[in-house]
Protein backbone atom coordinates (compact mmCIF):
# COMPACT_ATOMS: atom_id res chain seq x y z
CA UNK A 1 0.00 0.00 0.00
CA UNK A 2 1.26 3.64 -1.06
CA UNK A 3 1.82 6.18 1.59
CA UNK A 4 0.29 9.79 0.70
CA UNK A 5 4.03 10.66 0.19
CA UNK A 6 4.31 8.61 -2.23
CA UNK A 7 1.39 9.13 -4.21
CA UNK A 8 2.40 13.01 -3.69
CA UNK A 9 5.13 11.92 -5.71
CA UNK A 10 3.84 9.94 -7.94
CA UNK A 11 1.17 12.75 -8.75
CA UNK A 12 4.04 15.12 -9.97
CA UNK A 13 6.26 12.97 -11.55
CA UNK A 14 3.00 12.54 -13.74
CA UNK A 15 2.30 15.67 -14.02
CA UNK A 16 5.95 16.74 -15.24
CA UNK A 17 6.02 13.75 -17.62
CA UNK A 18 2.52 16.13 -19.09
CA UNK A 19 4.24 19.42 -18.96
CA UNK A 20 7.20 17.94 -21.05
CA UNK A 21 4.77 16.42 -23.23
CA UNK A 22 2.65 19.09 -23.96
CA UNK A 23 6.40 21.93 -24.44
CA UNK A 24 7.40 19.01 -27.17
CA UNK A 25 4.11 19.00 -29.14
CA UNK A 26 4.46 22.95 -28.68
CA UNK A 27 7.89 23.08 -30.46
CA UNK A 28 6.71 19.92 -33.20
CA UNK A 29 3.80 22.43 -33.80
CA UNK A 30 5.93 25.85 -34.16
CA UNK A 31 8.10 24.10 -36.43
CA UNK A 32 5.29 22.41 -38.39
CA UNK A 33 3.51 25.71 -38.95
CA UNK A 34 6.46 27.60 -40.08
CA UNK A 35 7.82 25.17 -42.55
CA UNK A 36 3.98 24.97 -44.01
CA UNK A 37 3.94 28.50 -44.33
CA UNK A 38 7.59 28.79 -45.81
CA UNK A 39 6.18 25.76 -48.20
CA UNK A 40 3.38 28.47 -49.07
CA UNK A 41 5.39 31.27 -49.91
CA UNK A 42 3.17 33.05 -48.01
CA UNK A 43 5.29 37.10 -49.12
CA UNK A 44 5.52 40.13 -47.31
CA UNK A 45 7.13 43.51 -47.44
CA UNK A 46 10.84 43.04 -47.55
CA UNK A 47 11.36 44.49 -44.14
CA UNK A 48 9.09 41.08 -42.56
CA UNK A 49 10.99 38.47 -44.76
CA UNK A 50 13.59 36.71 -42.65
CA UNK A 51 16.91 34.77 -44.42
CA UNK A 52 17.08 31.04 -44.13
CA UNK A 53 19.64 31.76 -42.00
CA UNK A 54 17.49 33.73 -39.67
CA UNK A 55 14.23 31.54 -39.56
CA UNK A 56 16.76 28.57 -38.44
CA UNK A 57 17.87 31.09 -35.58
CA UNK A 58 14.13 32.18 -34.99
CA UNK A 59 13.18 28.72 -34.77
CA UNK A 60 15.78 27.89 -32.06
CA UNK A 61 14.75 30.68 -30.18
CA UNK A 62 11.81 29.69 -29.76
CA UNK A 63 12.94 26.36 -28.47
CA UNK A 64 14.35 28.55 -25.95
CA UNK A 65 18.04 27.82 -26.71
CA UNK A 66 20.36 30.34 -25.81
CA UNK A 67 22.83 32.32 -28.14
CA UNK A 68 25.97 29.68 -27.10
CA UNK A 69 23.40 27.04 -27.72
CA UNK A 70 22.30 28.14 -31.00
CA UNK A 71 25.93 28.44 -32.23
CA UNK A 72 26.79 24.86 -31.43
CA UNK A 73 23.60 23.92 -32.95
CA UNK A 74 24.13 25.89 -36.45
CA UNK A 75 27.83 25.72 -36.57
CA UNK A 76 28.36 29.31 -36.14
CA UNK A 77 29.92 32.03 -34.14
CA UNK A 78 28.00 33.22 -30.95
CA UNK A 79 28.51 36.64 -32.41
CA UNK A 80 27.03 35.71 -35.48
CA UNK A 81 24.09 33.95 -33.82
CA UNK A 82 23.51 37.37 -32.03
CA UNK A 83 23.42 39.36 -35.58
CA UNK A 84 21.15 37.04 -36.68
CA UNK A 85 18.81 37.44 -33.50
CA UNK A 86 19.14 41.49 -33.92
CA UNK A 87 17.80 41.07 -37.23
CA UNK A 88 14.83 38.79 -36.09
CA UNK A 89 14.02 41.07 -33.36
CA UNK A 90 14.18 44.10 -35.59
CA UNK A 91 11.95 42.58 -38.28
CA UNK A 92 9.40 41.13 -35.96
CA UNK A 93 9.14 44.58 -34.20
CA UNK A 94 9.75 42.47 -31.00
CA UNK A 95 12.23 44.74 -29.07
CA UNK A 96 13.34 41.27 -26.98
CA UNK A 97 13.58 37.59 -27.09
CA UNK A 98 11.08 36.72 -24.46
CA UNK A 99 8.60 39.88 -26.10
CA UNK A 100 9.49 37.33 -29.82
CA UNK A 101 8.40 34.40 -27.52
CA UNK A 102 5.24 35.03 -26.09
CA UNK A 103 4.48 37.25 -29.10
CA UNK A 104 5.00 33.55 -31.29
CA UNK A 105 2.74 32.07 -28.49
CA UNK A 106 -0.19 33.67 -28.61
CA UNK A 107 -0.40 34.54 -32.32
CA UNK A 108 2.28 33.63 -34.81
CA UNK A 109 2.96 36.17 -37.16
CA UNK A 110 2.51 34.43 -40.54
CA UNK A 111 4.58 37.30 -42.12
CA UNK A 112 8.10 35.79 -40.55
CA UNK A 113 8.53 33.75 -43.15
CA UNK A 114 11.82 32.30 -44.48
CA UNK A 115 13.26 33.74 -47.92
CA UNK A 116 16.34 32.47 -49.84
Amino acid sequence: MSTRGEAKTLNQAFLDAVVRTIQTLDEHVNHYVAQRLAECSVSAGPEWQLSRREHEVLTLILQRLTNKEIGVRLGISERTVKFHVSAVLRKSGATSRLELVRGHKAAPNPQLVAHS
